[in-house]
């Protein structure tokens, strides 16, 4: 008997994808800038380098779980991960293509270039 799996939409994976990284990233940043840290301090406390902090929060370098884990111990917090089903809310705009992506001047987070320009996601500031 064949096992039937669920194909997930590409523009769906590649918007969650994305969502999880910029929400990751915010969430240290504001931790970082509430510690009164850079990323340069960060990068010390890893034992990397201030560019591998840099490619770890801009979505470059793949975050582990472990790393984000050590990340948030040196921040002093704890990590944990809520699952919902996929149309338990706002529903993803489609990017065209994937890959491109803007860069917001207040931070270092990339977000997909969007249609429609404006996504839940992201503050007026950089949607535009």
């Amino acid at each position: 008997m064949k096992r039937r799996t669920r194909q997930i939409n590409v523009e769906t994976d590649a918007f969650e994808q994305e969502r999880l990284i910029v929400r990751t990233s915010e969430i240290i940043c504001a931790k970082l800038k509430d510690k009164g840290m850079n990323k340069a301090m960060l990068a010390k406390e890893l034992g990397n380098s201030r560019p591998y902090v840099t490619k770890l929060l801009d979505g470059t370098t793949n975050m582990t779980l472990r790393t984000l884990s050590r990340i948030m111990a040196i921040l002093g917090q704890r990590v944990e991960i809520t699952i919902r089903p996929l149309n338990s809310g706002i529903r993803p705009i489609p990017c065209v293509p994937p890959r491109e992506y803007i860069v917001s001047k207040e931070g270092p987070y990339r977000f997909p270039i969007c249609r429609s320009n404006v996504s839940p996601y992201l503050p007026d500031r950089i949607a535009g």
